[in-house]
């Protein structure tokens, strides 16, 4: 893989240091990845809908291409297409409308039972899965030598029966009955390993680095597994009923970082750890619960179980003070504020050079 990108001319370099995060062997330095702000293009388009406007692939890829080279892409920081039209885009398959919004989309449930669920069979004609497909198509042609596209955000597993049914509805039918949710969820997840390698395929073709709306690369299969709905059930539903669909899905990389999503999914924490093909996990502690460093013992937990973790940085004390409890092997600093010009940011990565 020869990894020519102008406006990163150290990709190589990046990705490199960051293929030694994934293994944990990153002991120089924790990896960074941090956005030096530059102010947006003006829009140069009005929409009758919102609907209208997410659609608009040719303005969306021309304006990808009017911003890549303005910027500046530092340390592990690349240069993204990701092909995106909201996180419920898998249960689109199964019949699901999109409602779209400036900053998401989400569906309006159109099953009222268990049953109904299982009657859907996936389509990969369907017009909004369809559409995906063909703007990461778009992004590859248009992206080549100027960025790296992305394959979309996957909500898989139970989190499709929710999307379908409504997550109100879903707990009552497990409460009523556990086993005929968890056949639905074996049902859904045929459906959803197809899509993602639907999704990877073509990246794969193209000889690209792979990764998704997590930005976690490798030159080898990633995935970011997930699972919203973990938050509304206890530990031994999601690791009978749950996890096992997960795992499916991660058979499928050689590369998997978990998104584990606000507190009332930390008690699925134990049970992740314990599962051989996950290499890193992200903590997304959920707003007002920060700031990062709030959470030493949990960073701590992950990385003893030979896990990397993903850290969520809300200012540079994070990062300064969680640097110096958990050393740089298997850390990732993503800086979720920007550097107002390059000189900070160098100033930020000097903090994990200096031991």
């Amino acid at each position: 893989m020869n990894l020519s990108l102008p406006s990163k001319p150290d990709a190589e370099v990046a990705l490199d240091l960051m293929e030694r995060w994934w293994l944990r062997e990153n002991d120089e330095r924790a990896i960074l990845s941090i956005g030096i702000d530059t102010p947006p293009l003006p829009e140069t388009k009005t929409y009758h809908t919102e609907r209208e406007r997410w659609l608009d692939f040719d303005y969306r890829v021309d304006r990808a291409l009017a911003e890549v080279d303005r910027r500046t892409y530092f340390a592990e920081t690349f240069p993204f297409f990701e092909p995106n039209l909201g996180p419920d885009i898998v249960s689109t398959l199964f019949g699901l409308d999109l409602e779209f919004h400036p900053d998401t989309s989400w569906g309006t449930p159109i099953v009222e039972t268990v049953d109904q669920v299982l009657a859907i069979e996936p389509n990969f004609d369907a017009p909004l899965w369809a559409a995906v497909e063909k703007l990461q198509a778009m992004a590859i042609e248009a992206g080549r030598g100027r960025w790296i596209t992305l394959f979309t955000d996957l909500h898989p597993n139970i989190d499709v029966p929710s999307a379908l049914m409504g997550p109100q509805d879903l707990c009552m039918a497990i409460a009523d009955d556990p086993e005929l949710v968890e056949h639905a969820v074996k049902h859904v997840t045929k459906g959803c390993l197809a899509a993602y390698e639907r999704q990877v395929a073509p990246l794969v073709a193209e000889n690209l680095p792979i990764g998704c709306w997590m930005r976690a690369l490798s030159r080898t299969r990633t995935h970011a597994p997930q699972c919203d709905f973990s938050a509304m059930v206890g530990p031994a539903y999601f690791e009978r009923s749950i996890l096992p669909s997960i795992r499916e899905e991660m058979a499928l990389a050689e590369r998997n970082i978990y998104h584990l999503d606000g507190p009332d999914a930390l008690r699925h924490l134990d049970a992740l750890l314990d599962v051989p093909e996950i290499d890193a996990i992200q903590w997304v502690y959920g707003a007002g619960n920060g700031p990062a460093r709030r959470w030493e013992s949990v960073y701590r937990q992950i990385l003893a179980a030979g896990k990397g973790v993903r850290v969520e940085a809300e200012d540079v004390e994070d990062i300064r003070v969680l640097d110096r409890a958990l050393g740089p092997a298997g850390v990732w600093y993503v800086a979720n504020f920007s550097a107002p010009d390059l000189e900070m940011a160098e100033k930020v990565l000097a903090i994990l050079q200096t031991r």
